[in-house]
């Protein structure tokens, strides 16, 4: 999967943002491939070309990846990029750095302190 493609979640959809259009397209076809049904396809928005879909069906990749909890903070770890990618955005969490590689492993640390609900009425 491309590398210079962001993948973001908005609800039950993913939109997809690069500024390279093939890189987009190539990972939007991936999707399409897994079972995602395209919402918006590719359009240049400014610098970036920007895409989105319903989530796909989580392919094997994806399925290999792993939720820590610490509080409020998760860290994902996964084989590819795009998987803990795909499970940060799925968990409607916010990324807290850089996805980085450490021996073939990806991680991500994010928060999930904005997506819970506290129970706190005014």
């Amino acid at each position: 999967m491309a590398e210079g493609v962001k993948i973001l979640g908005a609800g039950e959809k993913v939109i997809l943002s690069g500024t390279d259009a093939e890189e987009v397209k190539s990972v939007l076809r991936d999707f399409v491939w897994r079972g995602a049904k395209v919402v918006a396809p590719p359009v240049q928005l400014g610098g970036e070309w920007v895409a989105a879909c319903v989530f796909p069906i989580q392919s094997p990749a994806a399925d290999r990846t792993k939720v820590e909890k610490l509080g409020l903070k998760r860290i994902v770890t996964g084989p590819t990029k795009a998987s803990v990618q795909l499970r940060v955005a799925d968990m409607g969490a916010t990324l807290i750095g850089d996805i980085e590689e450490v021996d073939g492993t990806w991680t991500a640390v994010c928060d999930t302190g904005g997506t819970q609900s506290t129970g706190f009425k005014w």
